[in-house]
């Protein structure tokens, strides 16, 4: 297992993202700790695909209802984080590590 890590800091705090990406057996799989945001593939490419359209979801739906439950209200660096970057600003990012 890889830990991927960054910082993206805003005018006020930090915000750290950590995906985990395990590769075993012909198929790779990224997800966040503590989030319902993942994907599994046959390769990093389409993988990291997969992950950046399940952050985009994420993103649209924490602004639409998620964002009213306590265990997503804390999320608005993670959303801000996201709708920052382009996707292919993301897929970088997580090839890069």
């Amino acid at each position: 297992m890889i830990s991927l890590n960054d910082t993206w800091h805003n005018k006020t705090e930090a915000f750290v993202l950590k995906p985990k990406v395990s590769n075993l057996e012909g198929s790779v799989a990224i997800w966040l700790d503590g989030l319902p945001v993942s994907a599994e593939a046959e390769s990093m490419d389409i993988c990291v695909a997969e992950f950046t359209s399940a952050l985009r979801d994420y993103a649209d739906l924490w602004k639409k209802d998620l964002r009213f439950y306590p265990n997503h209200e804390s999320n608005s660096d993670f959303v801000r984080w996201i709708e920052s970057q382009s996707n292919e600003e993301i897929h970088a990012y997580l090839l890069s590590k």
